[in-house]
């Protein structure tokens, strides 16, 4: 139904998009296959209680198309914790670990991790079909992350994310 590089791309998923910067980590994305991966630069020891910048949000990825366009990062942007999130060194990492496939329906479900109250939804999810990182498409949204305009009252909390692969 999906092709390889959809399924690897699966990860390149996990570059999520809001309208604005927001402050949401996806600390997981649960695969057809059972598989659970994160986003790129993730750290698994940041902890997950607290609202302010250090030390909850330091592994957020930050996308700035502006950033992209110059080149000064991929379009999976950065973190204050790791810096730029090296698309090919990362997936190399996951796929090591094994890779979350899209389930019978093209979804993956994910876990957003909302940090402070302007990392709320809605979000928009694009994937790069061939798995270059260069070209997106964007892919439907089937549960979304509350909020309006990136904002609302949440803080600590976790959200479920489902976006669905676009038909091929």
């Amino acid at each position: 139904m999906f092709s390889k590089p959809q399924v690897a791309s699966v990860l390149l998923a996990l570059f999520v998009t809001a309208s604005v910067n927001a402050y949401g980590a996806i600390v997981a994305a649960t695969g057809g296959n059972g598989v659970t991966g994160q986003a790129f630069g993730i750290v698994d020891s940041a902890p997950r209680d607290g609202a302010k910048r250090n030390p909850f949000q330091t592994d957020t990825s930050i996308i700035r198309d502006k950033e992209i366009a110059s080149g000064d990062v991929q379009p999976c942007g950065r973190t204050l914790a790791g810096g730029v999130n090296n698309m090919a060194a990362q997936l190399a990492t996951a796929s090591s670990g094994g890779l979350p496939s899209v389930g019978s329906d093209g979804s993956v479900t994910m876990t957003v991790h909302q940090i402070n109250g302007d990392g709320a939804g809605p979000y928009t999810c694009d994937v790069s079909a061939d798995a270059s990182g260069q070209k997106f498409v964007a892919m439907k949204v089937t549960t979304n992350v509350p909020g309006q305009k990136s904002r609302s009252k949440a803080k600590a909390t976790d959200f479920s994310l489902v976006p669905q692969m676009p038909a091929t």
